[in-house]
């Protein structure tokens, strides 16, 4: 089973990468085993997935690899080679997206959590009222940058 990036117009199925999951380095470490490339190639390709990986030159082999992909909760997919799949991010792929009313429930958990440190710290608790203050920062900071995405 020949697998390298570089093979020559013979394969017939491309394996694409299309989710990475959660488990990062380990797709990044099979990706690296599989087409020889550089981590920081490797990680630019889980990156901007849905990507191509490599192809194959039987469906089993292909089919073995995005199996192999599934070990590390990544989604990948076979296509014959004359019908490739366009990488970026369409949307008919994505297997997942933010609820449109999760930033807002994230900016008023902020704000409840940054009253809830001003109580701590007129109570005279001010190590719990510092991680509440640093922890509503984080929450705010955080839906600010969902809601950017959502409109970006």
């Amino acid at each position: 089973m020949a697998m390298r990036r570089t093979d020559t117009d013979e394969n017939r199925f491309a394996v694409y990468l299309v989710d990475p999951g959660p488990r990062g380095s380990g797709v990044i470490a099979l990706i690296q085993e599989v087409t020889g490339a550089s981590t920081g190639n490797c990680a630019q390709m889980v990156r901007t997935s849905p990507t191509f990986i490599t192809s194959c030159r039987t469906r089993g082999s292909a089919e073995d690899l995005v199996a192999r992909f599934k070990e590390f909760d990544a989604v990948a997919v076979v296509r014959p080679v004359g019908r490739p799949l366009k990488e970026g991010a369409p949307a008919e792929l994505m297997t997942h997206s933010t609820p449109r009313f999760v930033p807002y429930l994230l900016m008023l958990l902020g704000v409840a959590q940054l009253g809830a440190a001003l109580w701590w710290a007129r109570d005279g608790r001010m190590l719990a009222a510092v991680g509440g203050a640093v922890l509503s920062v984080v929450v705010l900071v955080s839906s600010v940058f969902l809601l950017r995405g959502r409109f970006d």
